[in-house]
Formats: structure tokens, sequence, C-alpha cells
């Protein structure tokens, strides 16, 4: 009853907050959490495991029950705490609303307090249900659903998931599967394909369990098939529309147009419906559309339902405010053609959003220095119209042209917090590519009209189109009305049709006039001529002596650098620092045999974060504990802030392989001003049972008879020590930047020990001065 409260109360604080939404006109502040935090984020998942156990009915022992739950209870804790998760911001509050609409009208009010639902920052379009009925909804599905109908349907079927028991349900044929493969009674292969027909079993089960929920709330059948095939086209941008190749033109500067393709890329898009599943973990989407539609014969209310219960307008504002976020996510999950294109598409609604223009930039950023290094991995679609930006960038220009078109979008951004991502870009240009501020032109006279002109023949075909009832040309207006799905749709039906045109097809041969490559990148500044501050930034780059990566962590062409600063982080006695945020204590210990010890693992994690809150209250430099086991405690921007660390941190190791700038440095610096904590800190344990070396003392226990008979010389091997764990202790200490300035690991082939892992805390925090 509680609960159910709650959750009204939590609806009716959602329609406020979404009465109060951005507008997206001129800017976008990306999503945070809100409200109190939710209880599952500080549960202790030993005694929630105890209780899952005990109300469990599942035909399977209470051990295995207890080890399936304290790994799923381990893997949701971390999942949760991991910084990628959303709760009370606009985005989760709609989600909840949605569920809560499902569930009412469904008439299944009684089970909905056994879910919980988030939103996961993640821009891959997916949906997941945990084994305690945590439902998960990424910001890349809210991005590419296209009607409350469509959510409906997905929160359906994952609640099918969690009320058929399909978690601990694979849990227990993969343990039965893995007995007997181990056993030798089954081929790999056969394995493989068992696993995957369960799997794809259990996928269509809760098609058909959700698509009942579904159509019993009321809901409109043909949008669960709309569903399937959003999931189909999901690698796709939220959008087909063709790039404009005038795009990135500005007053002088004009790329060539034939830098761009002409032809219609959205043909190239290919229905894989019926793709083979034989070794997939699910159905294709042709075999869920045919069994719904089977369903669907048992049940023709489906063609009564409706497409929305709310206002269409709060649909359409979600969608917008996911699609926002999702630029976010495509640049630090390394989506940079993505980030361009759907930026792109954004803008063709809201031209003036200055988010939008700095993800844009920031994405081109990452392109010049993946292409000036020689990586040309985009992470891009070889299908549809962001094909074109990758032809752009990868095959039309070259590394000159890259970096003076991020240049000046970084540029044209105007912001203070970019300059590092300029300074570094100007860096490449004059050491990489030879140019410099008097390189290019800064007023008329200097322009050069290249004129120089190369014939080129083209082939033009003009087709005779005879008017067939079954199909409708759309216009362009009617064409750009149309959802993603939609376009590739259409776009399908339109080739078919003309391939079937009667009529005669006559070819003509056109000679075309192409302009041949010329220095066109000379005008990129042309307005910057008389600035004095660009002028500057070109001066201020020629005086740094290399740009600042962030060497310590990963490669770096500055080897030398990279050795002297390792170095004195490893042997420096002690290192200055009188703040400091300790953000994670890793503890991961495995079995004899290999399995994940979680609750050991769990509870030295725990006794460790402790130890290291007792001794930096006991020393002289100010911390702030954003570990786990404090997080109950924590106020809801100290969750955020921790969260903006963590996200931080993980895009910071990426970047360092792409010897590049972080880009989320800039968040980073807003969480450094406001908390006034200016170093990091992670700690950690890993331990594991080594058996290789556990068959050489199977091996020992034999040596001494077989020296004394074989070979008398080696009786000094009768005194080998065999080690039989691997256990490393680890910690370093980042500034605000990045740097490691403080690294130590010390390995052993003891097993863990609380003892021995609060000397290491002691040793750590000893060689942290304030005063030095």
């Amino acid at each position: 009853m509680k609960k159910t409260v709650l959750i009204n109360f939590l609806l009716c604080l959602s329609t406020g907050l979404l009465s109060q939404g951005q507008s997206f006109e001129t800017d976008y502040e990306l999503s945070v959490c809100k409200g109190n935090m939710p209880i599952d984020f500080s549960t202790d998942i030993l005694e929630k495991t105890i209780k899952d156990v005990e109300k469990d009915n599942f035909d399977l022992s209470t051990a295995k029950k207890k080890k399936f739950y304290e790994n799923s209870n381990y893997y949701i804790y971390n999942f949760l705490n991991g910084g990628k998760v959303l709760f009370g911001d606009e985005l989760s509050l709609y989600v909840n609303k949605v569920a809560q609409t499902l569930f009412e009208k469904s008439g299944n009010t009684a089970i909905q307090d056994k879910f919980k639902f988030y939103v996961l920052k993640s821009n891959v379009v997916n949906a997941v249900c945990m084994a305690d009925g945590s439902i998960f909804i990424t910001v890349g599905l809210l991005s590419q659903i296209e009607s409350e109908a469509q959510l409906a349907f997905v929160l359906a079927h994952e609640i099918a998931h969690y009320t058929l028991q399909h978690g601990i349900k694979t849990y227990s044929n993969n343990e039965k599967l893995k007995t007997q493969y181990n056993r030798s009674k089954i081929e790999y292969d056969d394995a493989i394909s068992d696993l995957s027909e369960h799997s794809k079993d259990q996928e269509l089960e809760s098609d058909r369990v959700g698509f009942e929920m579904f159509i019993k709330a009321g809901y409109h059948m043909d949008e669960a098939m709309k569903m399937l095939l959003v999931l189909q086209y999901s690698h796709l941008p939220f959008d087909e529309l063709e790039f404009e190749n005038t795009f990135f033109n500005r007053d002088r500067y004009t790329i060539p147009s034939n830098y761009f393709e002409t032809e219609e890329l959205t043909d190239n898009i290919e229905d894989n419906s019926d793709i083979d599943d034989s070794y997939s973990t699910h159905p294709n989407i042709k075999t869920r559309i045919e069994n719904l539609e089977i369903e669907f014969t048992n049940n023709r209310n489906g063609m009564k339902g409706v497409k929305s219960y709310e206002a269409e307008s709060e649909f359409s504002y979600i969608q917008t405010k996911a699609r926002f976020e999702t630029q976010y996510l495509n640049l630090i999950q390394r989506k940079f053609i993505k980030t361009i294109y759907e930026s792109f598409l954004l803008k063709k609604k809201f031209p003036n959003n200055k988010f939008l223009d700095e993800c844009i930039a920031k994405a081109l950023y990452a392109i010049s220095k993946n292409k000036t290094n020689g990586n040309v991995s985009y992470n891009s679609n070889t299908e549809g119209n962001s094909l074109e930006l990758f032809n752009l960038f990868e095959e039309k220009m070259d590394k000159k042209e890259v970096n003076i078109l991020a240049l000046k979008m970084l540029l044209e951004v105007d912001s203070d917090k970019l300059k590092p991502y300029i300074l570094d870009l100007l860096i490449d240009l004059t050491n990489e590519h030879g140019m410099s501020y008097d390189s290019f032109y800064y007023n008329e006279k200097q322009v050069v009209v290249d004129t120089t002109k190369v014939k080129n023949d083209s082939i033009v075909e003009e087709v005779i189109v005879k008017e067939i009832t079954q199909f409708k040309l759309l216009d362009s207006a009617e064409y750009l009305a149309l959802t993603k799905v939609g376009k590739i749709k259409y776009n399908r039906a339109k080739k078919r049709h003309f391939a079937l045109l009667a009529d005669t097809i006559s070819t003509q041969i056109k000679e075309v006039d192409v302009p041949v490559k010329s220095n066109y990148y000379k005008t990129a500044f042309f307005d910057k001529g008389n600035d004095k501050k660009f002028k500057e930034l070109f001066n201020e780059a020629n005086e740094m002596e290399s740009p600042n990566y962030f060497e310590d962590l990963s490669y770096s062409e500055q080897a030398n650098l990279k050795r002297e600063r390792e170095k004195r982080a490893r042997s420096s006695k002690s290192v200055k620092v009188d703040s400091i945020i300790i953000l994670n204590t890793n503890y991961e210990i495995y079995k004899r045999n290999g399995d994940f010890d979680t609750r050991n693992s769990f509870k030295l994690e725990n006794i460790m974060s402790q130890k290291l809150n007792e001794e930096f209250a006991n020393s002289d430099v100010a911390f702030l504990d954003l570990t786990t086991t404090t997080l109950n405690n924590q106020s809801i921007d100290i969750v955020n802030a921790n969260f903006i660390i963590k996200e931080w941190k993980n895009e910071m190791n990426a970047s360092y392989d792409n010897k590049m700038l972080p880009l989320t440095q800039d968040r980073m610096n807003g969480v450094v001003k406001s908390l006034g904590y200016k170093n990091v800190m992670i700690m950690g344990v890993y331990n594991e049972f080594n058996p290789i070396i556990f068959n050489q003392m199977i091996l020992a226990r034999w040596l001494p008879l077989i020296s004394i008979i074989i070979a008398p010389g080696v009786w000094p091997l009768h005194i080998v020590r065999f080690n039989k764990f691997n256990t490393t202790k680890y910690a370093y200490v980042m500034d605000e930047n990045g740097y490691n300035i403080l690294y130590r690991k010390f390995e052993s082939n003891k097993n863990v020990n609380v003892k021995q892992d609060e000397i290491f805390i002691e040793y750590i925090i000893n060689q942290l001065n304030p005063e030095k």
C-alpha cells in the first residue's frame, strides 16, 4: 500500500516536471538523478540473497539458488552504482508512468509492487529485466520508439520475463548443460545450439505473454509489430534523411560538392528480418512478428486499441529529450559519425541549439585525432545516409582537411571549456600538417578561385514513370513526416515499384563538370582575420611542448615523459595531497573452480572501505567517501557528482587509447569546482587460485623420491615452495586532470588477509602529505 502511494506521488510529480521541461531551442542540460535514492542502491546483497532464496519456489537446490541470487544481486548492486542509472528524472518518471498505466489498464496492479523501473544511460537500443524485478530501459530505446504503446509493449515483454521466471530457468538449464558438456555427453556445437534454442523459446514466450498483457491494457496491436521493426533497424540512427552537403559550409568556406555521394544511400539498407538465427540468442524479427500475428488472430481486440493514453506531445517531448541525451552518449561511447549525423537531424528542428554544436565539434575533434594518429574506426554504420559522413571523413578528406574542419567547428561554439581541444588541434595542424596562422586567407585579395575543371562521364537515367494505383509517390513534406521505419519501408516499396515498370528506360550519357580538389580549406578562418585572440591561440599552441594527453594510464607518443612520470609515481616517498575523493574500493576473489566468490568479495570490499574511512579520518587529508558503502548517506548532488566522476574515469581510459583528450573533462572540471576536492583514489585487491601451481604441487610430492632414485644432484629441489595464490593489492591517486600522481602495487602468493589489507591502507595514506 505504501509503495502504491509513493508511485502515485511520483506520477503526480512527473506531470509537473514534464510541464516545466526544456525548450531545446538554444541549449540542453543533461539529465541527472533527482529526489531520494531508491533503497536498492544501498541494499545489503547478502541479506537480500537470504530473503530471495526463502521466497523462491523454483525446483532447484538451495545451494544453487543461493549461488544464483548472490551473483545476480551482486551484479545488480554494481550495475546500479556504476554511474549509468537514472532515477527521479523526467525520463525515468515517464517510464514509470507508462508502466503504471500498463498495470492498471491490464488489471495487473496486484503484481506491480514486484517491479522497479529505471533508465540506463546507454545509446544501445535495449531493455533488460533483472532477477529481482528491476527493469532497465535504455536512453537509446527511448530515442527510437515511436509511441507510448511501443514502450508499453517493451515493458510488458520484460515483465513477462520476470513472471515466467526466465532468469533462474536459464541459470538452471545452463548448469545442467555445463555439467553434460564437462562430462563429454554433448558436443560443443550442440551445446551452443541447445542454449540458443532455449533462449529463443523464452523470447517468444515473453512476446506471447507480454502481448496478452499489452492487448488487455487496450493498446493497438500494430504498435507491437512496429516495435519489433524498430528493434530490427535499431543499429541505424533514429531517422533517415539525406545529409546536406552544405551543412559545414560557412561564408567563404565551402566543401567541394563532389566530396559527397549522389546515390540513394537508403537503398543499401538490408531487410534482415528473416536472418538465420540458428546461433543467435534471439529469434529473428520475422519469426517474432509471425508469432504475434497468431496471437492476434486469437484475440482481435488489439485492432480496437489506442496508440497513447497520454497526450502525444508528452511522448514527443520525452523522445526528443532522449535523442539529445543520446548525442552525449554517442560521444562517450565513441560513435562519432553517429553523433554528427543525429545532431544534424536534430538541428533541422533546433538550428540554434548550442549543445548540438558542441557535440558536433567534439565528435569532429575525435575523428581528427583518430585520423591523424592512424585510427580509422569511428564505430560507423555501413548502411543508410550516415554512411555518407563516413565516406567524407575516411575517403574524401585527408588528415589536414578534417583537422581544419574540426578546428573551425570548435571555434564556432565559442566556449572557453573547449579551449584545450582547440590547442590540441592547433598543435597537430602545425606539427603534423605543417600549417600556421599565415597559411590561411584572411582578405579578398588572398582568395584564389581554382577554375581548373576535369571532364567526367556520368550516367543519367531518364525513366518514364507509369502511374500504378497500388503505390503512392509522396512529396517531400509527406516523406519528412514519416518515421524512420516508415521511410525505410517506403524506400523499399518505391524501389520495387520502379523495378516492376514495363516502360522503356532510355539511358543517356551526359558530361558533368567536376572541380579538381582545391585549397578551399584556406578560407576556413576568413572571418577571423582581424581576431587577435585567434592569432594568440596559434602562438600559445606553438609554445606548448606537447599536447596535454593523459599518458600515465595508457599509450602515448610522449614515451620518455610517460616513463619519467610513472617512475616518479612509483618511487616517490610521498606526494602532496590535501584533499581526495575515494571513488572505488574493488575486491575480486575467485574460487578454485574459477567462479567469482560473491560473498567474500562483497564482505571484504565493505571492510576495506570502512578501514579506509577510519584511516583518513585520523589523517590531515580532507576526504570524501563515494564508495558504495556510503551511498545511503550521500545527498543527491553528491550522488550525481559520483556518477559523473565514474563516467569521466571510464571515458578517459578510452581516450588514452586514441591519444586524445577526454571528451568528458569539462564535466569533471565542474565537479571538482563544486566539490572542492582535487584528487581521486581507487584501491582494490585481486585474488585467484592458481590451478597450474596446484598441479605442480602434486608433482612436488613425488619429487623427493624421484630425485633420490634418479638424480641425487637435484636434492635442493626438495625445498622448492609452490605458490597456491596470486594476490595483487593496488592503489592509485589521480589529480583532477587524470594524471597518476601516486601508484602502488604489491603482489604476493598469499591468500586474502584483512590484516594485510589494513597494513597496505596505512602505508598508502602515510604517503599522502598535504604539507609537502
